[in-house]
């Protein structure tokens, strides 16, 4: 199981840094689309882990891959990712896009990320990094 662990976070480490080495390869919403999926999986699981989900992102471990520079916090333009909690549970992520700034189309369009970190029943909604970029937050 530590061994599917490992290739996992090896292969999800490198889908993230293989743009830095091709710009323009992957759009960098969908990089940050990722990223926000990615960290969906780590706030869910602090929670399991805690009771409670993390009062800020920087709460949240470090990666083991990457402990010195934690960049899956930031949007694929290296601004912090917004991360706020309704009364509800209810988790927001959100990047304002290339210029940083609300609203925009294209490369400064807002992304918003909502998801629930309960199930009707009071407990944690599962998630597993195996199946983290398959996660389809609901449209606004």
């Amino acid at each position: 199981m530590k061994r599917v662990i490992i290739i996992v976070s090896v292969l999800i480490a490198v889908s993230f840094v293989l743009p830095a080495f091709f710009p323009g390869t992957v759009p960098r919403g969908k990089i940050t689309r990722q990223r926000m999926a990615f960290d969906r999986v780590r706030i869910l699981e602090y929670g399991r882990v805690h009771g409670q989900l993390p009062p800020n992102l920087a709460a949240l471990p470090r990666l083991g891959l990457k402990p010195e520079a934690d960049h899956y916090l930031e949007d694929a333009w290296h601004k912090r990712l917004i991360y706020e909690v309704e009364s509800s549970g209810t988790v927001t992520l959100k990047s304002l896009g290339k210029d940083g700034a609300l609203g925009g189309s294209d490369d400064d369009a807002d992304i918003i990320f909502r998801f629930p970190s309960h199930n009707a029943d009071g407990s944690w909604i599962e998630a597993n990094y195996s199946t983290y970029d398959s996660y389809e937050p609901p449209q606004q």
